[in-house]
């Protein structure tokens, strides 16, 4: 018998990343179990990229960009979540910054997660798609099963 305590869904709130939150959800209402929803700030090409117009960041200017970025990530949590049926699911948000597939193991390894839902196509997958899938890289390093959602493929699981 499968045994699902706490289910972690890795979000850049992308389409991708809203169609992994209805499997999420229901491997959560199924299991009654926690979700945890876990965006992971990575704000070092944020800040590259602002010194290559720039000079040198401050270390305060840093420190505004990742206000800012957690801010925005606060915001994008209260819309990935509206319109969704949360009724008898225990959910968690979490914010960390980093890279964000050695993040999501890292995290994933230190809460014992029994199970990963995550898009495979995020953001950083429609700027550059050659830059290699941080989903790919998840389900090497996971420490538990993770069930990567694709966009437009079969869907077992409808939106309630």
């Amino acid at each position: 018998m499968i045994k699902i305590k706490l289910i972690l869904l890795p979000t850049d709130f992308s389409e991708c990343s809203s169609q992994a939150l209805t499997y999420a959800l229901s491997f959560a209402r199924r299991y009654k179990t926690k979700l945890i929803l876990l965006h992971v700030i990575d704000a070092d090409e944020y800040i590259a990229y602002a010194e290559e117009s720039t000079s040198e960041l401050s270390p305060d200017s840093r420190a505004k960009i990742i206000q800012a970025m957690k801010e925005a990530a606060s915001e994008s949590f209260e819309q990935f979540l509206k319109g969704q049926n949360l009724e008898g699911i225990e959910i968690e948000t979490e914010m960390l910054e980093g890279t964000p597939f050695v993040e999501i193991a890292r995290y994933a390894t230190e809460l014992s997660v029994d199970m990963i839902v995550i898009g495979t196509h995020g953001q950083t997958a429609q700027i550059n798609p050659f830059l290699g899938s941080t989903a790919e890289k998840v389900v090497r390093q996971a420490p538990c099963p993770v069930l990567s959602v694709k966009p437009g493929e079969h869907q077992f699981v409808r939106r309630e």
